[in-house]
């Protein structure tokens, strides 16, 4: 696929993501027997896909233009005008129904047709098209809605949330992507979320005609799944109102370097005298409005330091404005310090209901050193 994305010149970033997701695909699948992601060489770099019944794949890139595959093995192929979309599903008469980035529905006659706009079809984030022809939405409150066919009007899905991607599968039932970049099943629209034990990390997730599963990584690569692992689950349902956050990391001058829900570093310090740091956070649960978390800090530096990790309010400017700090401090003769305590950290979510339209309500992430 030629890369449509010009914010990662050079490919050194887009080697580091692969390695970052191929971490977290394989602490995923990092128990005995567990059924692991398989990455898929060449396949970046796309943010959605969708399967057909014959094996190919449609993709959405990072250029908002959708992408063909004939295969998991062959190249990607550009379809020329097909922009803007952020998602993709394939209906069963061949159609193409897509969410553009108005984050209203559009559908497509065949892969070489025009988009027409669906009236009335907002606000969506994902789209996907059972076997009976129903459509199912991501909604950007992360639950599900589904319209009986194209013109019908959106009806919520109790009990639903929280995805950011949903696939349906031959069978009828669901596969949606967690806040938690975790699968989720789903037997039926009525049926609750059941978990898919050690299946991170993910963005996006596709259901093929055997029962596979094609998903995108971090990386935003594909990644398979075989049939047998994707039935794996375990009961308990997602977190209802998990606010839709990720990880931020920045380099020294503030600009994004890479997000992650999992693992995140910056290759430069804010101060000359604190070294490169890498830093594993795990997101542990919520109550209400407040978010716990677990941190271990590493440094690779030649002296030990004192480093505190800022978790800070959206609408606070300054870094040093935060009034929920978590400190490790190194230990004697080593490069590691963990924070041994998990602290309740408040982040007042409650103040902005529409948490997807607004990225730049996601929480800032800073690393200081003292």
């Amino acid at each position: 696929m030629t890369q449509p994305d010009d914010r990662w010149p050079g490919g050194a970033w887009r080697a580091a993501l692969r390695v970052l997701s191929a971490l977290l695909m394989a602490a995923a699948a990092g128990a005995a027997g567990a059924q692991a992601w398989t990455p898929v060489p060449d396949s970046g770099f796309v943010t959605a896909v969708a399967a057909a019944p014959d094996g190919r794949l449609v993709g959405v890139g990072t250029d908002r233009l959708l992408w063909t595959r004939a295969s998991l093995q062959a190249p990607w192929v550009q379809v020329p005008g097909s922009g803007f979309v952020v998602s993709v599903a394939l209906r069963p008469d061949g159609s193409l129904v897509g969410v553009g980035t108005d984050q209203q529905l559009w559908t497509r006659a065949h892969l070489n047709a025009a988009w027409v706009q669906v009236p009335n079809s907002g606000s969506v984030v994902g789209v996907a098209v059972m076997p009976s022809g129903v459509i199912v939405g991501v909604g950007t409150d992360g639950f599900l809605w589904q319209r009986a066919t194209i013109d019908s009007a959106w009806a919520r899905v109790p009990d639903s949330g929280s995805v950011t991607a949903v696939a349906a599968r031959p069978d009828g039932s669901l596969v949606g992507v967690g806040r938690d970049q975790a699968l989720w099943t789903r037997a039926t629209l009525a049926s609750p979320w059941v978990a898919v034990p050690n299946s991170g990390a993910v963005i996006g997730v596709a259901a093929r005609a055997d029962g596979s599963l094609v998903g995108i990584g971090t990386d935003k690569t594909l990644w398979t799944w075989g049939a047998a692992g994707a039935q794996q689950a375990q009961a308990e349902a997602p977190c209802k109102e998990c606010p839709p956050w990720v990880a931020r990391s920045f380099t020294a001058n503030h600009l994004p370097l890479a997000a992650t829900a999992e693992v995140w570093s910056r290759p430069k310090p804010f101060q000359a005298s604190s070294g490169p740091m890498t830093v594993q956070s795990r997101f542990m649960g919520q109550q209400g409005t407040t978010c716990r978390f677990e941190v271990q800090f590493n440094n690779p530096g030649p002296k030990p330091l004192d480093e505190r990790l800022l978790i800070a309010r959206p609408d606070k400017a300054a870094v040093g404005g935060n009034d929920f700090p978590l400190t490790a401090r190194l230990a004697p003769g080593t490069h590691v310090a963990y924070a041994t305590e998990v602290r309740q950290c408040p982040l007042n979510w409650g103040e902005t209901k529409d948490m997807d339209k607004c990225a730049a309500c996601e929480p800032q992430v800073y690393f200081l050193a003292r």
